[in-house]
C-alpha cells in the first residue's frame, strides 16, 4: 500500500518535470528589431517644415521649435541613413536677399534744339522715339533711382523744375509694387512698374494746367548688364549730368532733404548745391 502510493506520487511529480524541460528546449521565435532612434538639431531650418518634408521617409517624426531639433524613429537603420543626409541637405543658411537697382530716365522731345544732348546710352531710343513719334530732338529730363531688395517694391520722387517762369515744377515719379530676380539670376522681373510725369501746360491768362503721363506695365529686364565703354556717354558734360543727379538724389535722400547734410556728404558747399540744384532743376 504504501509503496503504491510513492510510486504513483513519484509519477506524477515527474510529468511536469519533464514537460518543463522539453518546454525549455524547445528553440524561442527571434523577437521584433528594437528600431533606431535619433535627435537632429537644426542649425536653420524651421523644425515643423522640415518635420513635413521627412514624414515622405514613412518615419516617425516629433518637431520641436523650443529647442529646434526633430526626432526621428524608424525600424530601419539605412532609412535613418537617407534621413541623415536628407538634413544636411535641407537644413542650410538661406541665401541672402539680393539688392537691385532701377534707373529710369525721363526724356523730353521736340522739333527744335533742346539744350544738352542725350547721353551716349540713351541715344539709340531717341532714335526709335524718333520714329514712332516724329521728334527730331531730345533732352533729359530726369534721371530717378530706386534700390530694392528681391521680393520687395519701392518708390522715389523728383523734381524737374518748371517748364517755363512762374509755371509749376515738373514732378516726376518711378514705382514698383514687386522686384523680383529668376532663378538663374539672368533676368529681373518688375511687376507693376510704374513712370508718371506731372507736366504743367500752358493755359489761357498765364495759368497751367496738369498733365498727368504714365507708363504701366510689367516688365523682364536682362540683369547684371555693365555698359561697355563704347556705351558711355562721350560727351563730358552729359556724362558729368548723369553722375551728378544720381549723386545729389542719393545725397538728398539720406539725408532727409536737408542742404547743409547734403552739401557736406557730397564734398561741396551748400552755395555750389543751391547752383547744382537750380542747373538741373532738381526740387530741394
Amino acid at each position: 500500500m504504501n509503496r503504491g502510493l510513492v510510486s504513483l506520487l513519484a509519477i506524477v511529480m515527474v510529468m511536469p518535470l519533464a514537460a518543463q524541460q522539453k518546454a525549455a528546449a524547445e528553440p524561442q521565435p527571434p523577437s521584433a528589431h528594437p528600431g533606431v532612434q535619433r535627435v537632429f538639431v537644426l542649425k536653420y531650418a524651421d523644425p515643423l517644415a522640415m518635420a513635413d518634408m521627412l514624414r515622405v521617409f514613412g518615419v516617425t517624426v516629433v518637431a520641436n521649435t523650443e529647442v529646434h531639433a526633430v526626432a526621428v524613429a524608424s525600424t530601419f537603420p539605412d532609412v535613418i541613413a537617407a534621413v541623415d543626409d536628407a538634413i544636411n541637405r535641407l537644413d542650410v543658411p538661406a541665401s541672402a536677399p539680393q539688392n537691385i537697382e532701377l534707373t529710369g530716365y525721363y526724356v523730353i522731345g521736340g522739333n527744335t534744339p533742346l539744350g544738352s544732348p542725350l547721353p551716349k546710352d540713351l541715344e539709340s531710343m531717341a532714335a526709335e522715339l524718333t520714329n514712332a513719334s516724329g521728334y527730331k530732338a531730345f533732352r533729359l529730363l530726369d534721371a530717378l533711382t530706386i534700390r530694392v531688395r528681391a521680393g520687395q517694391g519701392a518708390e522715389t520722387a523728383g523734381s524737374a523744375g518748371p517748364v517755363a517762369t512762374g509755371s509749376p515744377l515738373i514732378a516726376t515719379g518711378l514705382h514698383v509694387r514687386v522686384a523680383t530676380v529668376s532663378a538663374d539670376e539672368k533676368t529681373v522681373r518688375l511687376e507693376r512698374l510704374t513712370a508718371s510725369v506731372k507736366l504743367p501746360v500752358a493755359a489761357p491768362a498765364g495759368q497751367f494746367t496738369v498733365s498727368d503721363l504714365n507708363f504701366n506695365a510689367d516688365l523682364d529686364l536682362q540683369a547684371g548688364i555693365v555698359p561697355s565703354d563704347d556705351a558711355l556717354p562721350i560727351n563730358l558734360r552729359a556724362a558729368r549730368e548723369i553722375a551728378d543727379r544720381k549723386a545729389i538724389r542719393h545725397a538728398m535722400s539720406r539725408t532727409e532733404n536737408n542742404i547743409s547734410g547734403a552739401a557736406k556728404l557730397l564734398g561741396i558747399s551748400r552755395p555750389t548745391l543751391y547752383d547744382l540744384l537750380k542747373q538741373y532743376r532738381l526740387s530741394a
